[in-house]
């Protein structure tokens, strides 16, 4: 299953275009500035606030990921959540006939296009019992499956291995820049992938941005995000 989500999160950004319009690269140098103006302001968002007056909280949705967890996310302004064509366009990428029966990948999220969007997939590990052992191959085969992948598609691309942790659980994360030539002069788009495990389930969340507002907003929703045992 690990060669399934890599295959969503490359195959979803570059084939997206059934259900995702294209961006109008006359207005990408605008909206950049103003991405960088919105994000530069954000920190006085609450200072300017007059007394006593409360700001809206945030819509937040919880997603059910059917292995006995649920991820309860905030909804980034400007960004829809995931429609039933959007996750069946990802499912027949990868091979997979959404009504089809037997077990299918689980894919949620939010996003405002093609290029910046929050994609959830919880798949089966294929483990009976996941030991910690087990859990640090898998996460160790997921994340080389998919630099070798880009490697493949001869795609100019820098990457960076760390770990993170999303409501106190681990997982690891390959942050991914992809370039517009071999110059490495302009990066075009920005990936992060987390990866790790809830029970014996592998849960892959890819964050794919261009402008910093967008960065802002979509680390915004992994920091508050609650991942709950139902």
């Amino acid at each position: 299953m690990i060669k399934n989500y890599i295959l969503i999160t490359i195959l979803g950004l570059f084939t997206w275009s059934s259900c995702n319009t294209a961006s109008n690269d006359s207005d990408k140098d605008v909206t950049v500035e103003a991405d960088k103006k919105d994000s530069s302001s954000v920190s006085k968002v609450d200072s300017d606030l007059p007394a006593g007056f409360k700001k809206k909280e945030p819509d937040f949705k919880t997603f059910d990921l059917k292995n006995g967890f649920v991820m309860k996310v905030r909804q980034p302004k400007g960004y829809n959540e995931l429609t039933d064509l959007d996750i069946n366009a990802l499912m027949q990428n990868i091979g997979v006939d959404p009504k089809s029966p037997g077990p299918k990948p689980v894919i949620c999220g939010f996003r405002k296009d093609q290029r910046n969007n929050i994609i959830i997939v919880r798949e089966n590990s294929g483990l009976a019992i996941a030991t910690e052992r087990d859990i640090a191959a898998k996460l160790a085969q997921g994340q080389e499956a998919l630099i070798q992948s880009y490697e493949n598609m001869k795609l100019p691309v820098d990457y960076e291995k760390s770990t993170s942790s999303i409501d106190g659980k681990p997982f690891e994360l390959l942050t991914i820049k992809l370039y517009e030539s071999e110059t490495r002069e302009k990066v075009i788009l920005h990936q992060k992938f987390y990866n790790g495990f809830l029970g014996n389930s592998m849960v892959t969340i890819t964050v794919n941005y261009e402008t910093i507002a967008a960065n802002f907003a979509l680390g915004g929703v992994l920091k508050t995000a609650k991942i709950l045992r139902k």
